[in-house]
């Protein structure tokens, strides 16, 4: 059976400890943070079952303690989308309170797909609220290690991406949802809001990783080599 996005991604954290948080913004009824949570889980299991006798003392500590520390931290306003502005509302695919689940269904929806709620966080609210440097201090966010971002718009991609720019570790995965919306224009939407993002990063490469159905691109990001 072929292998879904989030688990390969799950095996470059694992193995190439990649050390960092699971953080995804727009989680709308919790699918994706429980696939992303089951993938997590088997991997690093996984690993420390089947590969013990080929691990170090010190190997096999510091994967038990990669798995212990990573949380799954869940953005969303649950609320569904914010009103459209600027860009975003020319033209636009997606409209105000489209995709809204409230937060308590979305915990039952975890709850009931086996995902431990101990290791998750909600950050609840719009992403101008939440997406500011008091909530990387609440919650002692220092590293992201995967970055699933399904906000739809530019405008929540963009305060996103400005954002998770400290915590951006090299090796972190960015996921992008709907990357090809606004009929795939490079002009619109994830893609513009991601190119504008690279040109304020000198001294990091950004080069795709996977891709998924018909809109998921996945990209590394690496510290440039001396």
């Amino acid at each position: 059976m072929a292998q879904t996005l989030i688990e390969k991604a799950a095996l470059r954290v694992t193995y190439d400890q990649i050390v960092g948080d699971y953080l995804e913004f727009g989680t709308f009824r919790g699918r994706s943070l429980t696939n992303a949570y089951k993938a997590f889980a088997a991997t690093f299991g996984n690993r420390l079952a089947n590969e013990h006798a080929l691990m170090s003392a010190e190997q096999e500590a510091d994967c038990r303690k990669q798995w212990e520390a990573m949380r799954f931290v869940a953005f969303d306003s649950f609320q569904g989308l914010p009103v459209l502005r600027g860009i975003d509302l020319d033209g636009a695919d997606f409209r105000a309170g489209q995709y809204a689940c409230s937060r308590e269904d979305v915990a039952r929806n975890l709850r009931e797909s086996g995902v431990d709620l101990s290791k998750v966080e909600f950050v609840a609210g719009w992403y101008e609220d939440t997406c500011v440097p008091a909530t990387k201090e609440r919650l002692g966010l220092t590293a992201a290690a995967i970055c699933w971002i399904d906000c739809d718009l530019y405008q929540s991609t963009k305060e996103v991406l400005d954002f998770i720019r400290d915590l951006i570790v090299d090796g972190t995965i960015l996921v992008f949802d709907d990357w090809f919306c606004y009929r795939g224009s490079p002009f619109r939407g994830q893609q513009r809001a991601f190119r504008e993002f690279q040109e304020r990063m000198p001294g990091w490469v950004f080069h795709e990783f996977q891709r998924e159905a018909s809109a998921r691109v996945a990209f590394f990001c690496n510290a440039v080599a001396d």
